[in-house]
Parts: C-alpha cells; sequence; structure tokens
C-alpha cells in the first residue's frame, strides 16, 4: 500500500467522523426544539460556537489572522448567509425527519454547479446535467409534491440548501488566502449578530442537562470541522467528498434511536438517488482533474525532450 493510499484511508476516516459530529449535533438540536424555540437554540449554539472557535484558534490559523484580512466585505456577505442557513436548519429539523430534511440539503451540490453555470458560465458536461436532473428527480421522489409531507419544514429545508450553495461559492475566492479561523470565526460571529437582532427575549439556560445539550449542539460539529480540514489537507478531494453523504446513513441511525422516526419507501429511494447523483457529480469531477494533470504532466515531458 503506498503512502498516497495510507492517507487516502485516513483521510476518508477522519471526513466520516466529520460528517458523523455534524448529524450528532444537529440530533442534539432536534432535541432541544421540545423545549426551546428555533431562535432559542440558534442564539445560544451560536454563542458557543464563537467561544470554541477562539478556543480552537491557534489551531486554525490565529486569532489575530480574522483582523488582517483583506477581504471583510466579503466575510461579512458570507457570515450573513451562513447564519441565515444555520436557522434554516435549525427550523427543517424542529419541522421534519432527519433524513428528509438531509434529502433537501443535499440539493446543494447540485445548486453550486448551476449558480457556477449561470453566473461564471462553466461548462456542463453530460455528466453534470445528468446529475443535476437526477438529483432533482430524487428530492421530487423524496418529497412528493402534491402529498401532505409537503410543507413549512420542506420549505425551510430548500431555504437551507439555497443559502448553503451560495455560502460555499462565496467561499471560494477566500480559501487561498484566509486562514481556517477566518473562514469560520465570521460566520459564528455574525449568526450571535444577527440572532441577537431579532431574538424578543433572551432565554437565560439554566438547568445543567440543557446546557449540556447545547453544548454538545454545538462543540463536537467544530472538532469535527477540524477532522475535515485535516482530511481535505492530506488527501485528494475526489476521494474524501463523497463521505459527505454518510450524513444520510446518521440521519436514519439517529432519527429511528432517537426520534422513532422511520422514513418511507419514497423518502429511502428519493434519498438513494440524491446520493448517486452527488457520487457521479464528484466522479466527474475526479475525472477532469485527473485529465488535467495528465496534460500538464505530457507538455512538461514534452518541454523537457
Amino acid at each position: 500500500m503506498t503512502k498516497s493510499d495510507v492517507n487516502n484511508n485516513k483521510a476518508i476516516l477522519f471526513a466520516l467522523f466529520g460528517y458523523f459530529t455534524f448529524s450528532a449535533c444537529d440530533g442534539f438540536r432536534k432535541m432541544l426544539s421540545s423545549d426551546y424555540s428555533s431562535m432559542d437554540i440558534f442564539l445560544w449554539v451560536s454563542i458557543i460556537n464563537v467561544i470554541a472557535t477562539i478556543a480552537f484558534a491557534p489551531m486554525l490559523g490565529g486569532l489575530i489572522s480574522a483582523f488582517k484580512t483583506k477581504k471583510l466585505s466579503l466575510h461579512l456577505i458570507r457570515g450573513t448567509i451562513g447564519a441565515a442557513c444555520s436557522f434554516f436548519a435549525i427550523k427543517t429539523f424542529t419541522l421534519m425527519p432527519m433524513v428528509e430534511a438531509y434529502t433537501l440539503f443535499f440539493i446543494s451540490p447540485f445548486l453550486v454547479s448551476l449558480f457556477s453555470f449561470i453566473f461564471w458560465k462553466e461548462r456542463q458536461t453530460i455528466f453534470k446535467t445528468t446529475a443535476l436532473a437526477s438529483g432533482f428527480i430524487g428530492v421530487l421522489i423524496a418529497m412528493r409534491p402534491g402529498a401532505d409531507i409537503i410543507g413549512e419544514g420542506t420549505i425551510y429545508g430548500l431555504l437551507t440548501a439555497f443559502a448553503f450553495s451560495i455560502f460555499l461559492l462565496l467561499g471560494k475566492p477566500l480559501r487561498e488566502k484566509e486562514t481556517d479561523f477566518s473562514m469560520l470565526f465570521y460566520p459564528s460571529i455574525l449568526s450571535v449578530i444577527v440572532a441577537l437582532f431579532l431574538v424578543d427575549d433572551i432565554n437565560i439556560i439554566t438547568d445543567k442537562l440543557d446546557i449540556t445539550y447545547f453544548v454538545l449542539g454545538s462543540v463536537p460539529a467544530l472538532i469535527g470541522t477540524i477532522f475535515l480540514i485535516k482530511a481535505f489537507n492530506i488527501a485528494d478531494a475526489g476521494s474524501v467528498s463523497p463521505t459527505h453523504y454518510s450524513q444520510l446513513i446518521w440521519g436514519f441511525v439517529i432519527g429511528m434511536v432517537a426520534f422513532s422516526e422511520y422514513p418511507d419507501m419514497f423518502v429511502l429511494t428519493g434519498s438513494l438517488i440524491v446520493t448517486m447523483s452527488g457520487i457521479l457529480l464528484l466522479a466527474e469531477n475526479k475525472v477532469k482533474r485527473y485529465y488535467i494533470r495528465k496534460q500538464i504532466k505530457e507538455a512538461e515531458l514534452l518541454a523537457a525532450e
């Protein structure tokens, strides 16, 4: 086994753990929704996120790096959209089962591809077009338009996917020169600001068990993010990205065990189609990168002759 294979295997394990922490946090937030409003959960989760992000700053590029940025306006826009995305996601989980929520969330890669074509004229291949079409078909099967399942939760789930896709696109021009701390800090602090602006009354949490749930609904996701950063640093993105869809499995397990949620065949079939469509989209990108690297290598060999 080569060093590259070892790194890929390690990266996949890191990523699977990272995405598990995201789903676990979503589960704790859903638990809290029986006693707290979505705005209360959003506020306190955001406050804990800011504290945890600052605590982990030395591992993420340093606290000062966030204040040295030359792209503050873009960070503020991206952070505000990230705040909206976080609230929409919390609201979605309070209104619908976890697997159904994730099925809606996972149309975001298709939206990113679609927006890239609309705004940046990125070339669309047959693979991408097929993946986009089948992904939306999967969502339609899972949500069954016209059925009673369509409601407020579906709307918030779609808003989450839309906001997250914009959030991802705005992150592209920031990734090369901005630290991981800057990328995490601004969405966290802006979530607190947005929550404080919108909340009517601040509900002070005093119950120790609830405080524990709020912490478990925040900090593990930050730790998982650090593992994901490490995963993408040591392996090819094409090898790691498909693990994102493991959240559907975690969502199914957590939903079944913690909330007695049992998705029907429509939801399971639609989720499977969305997952396979997303993997097809990722595979197309991996193949494209392979041929680009191959062409560069051939050009270098010709130049050396």
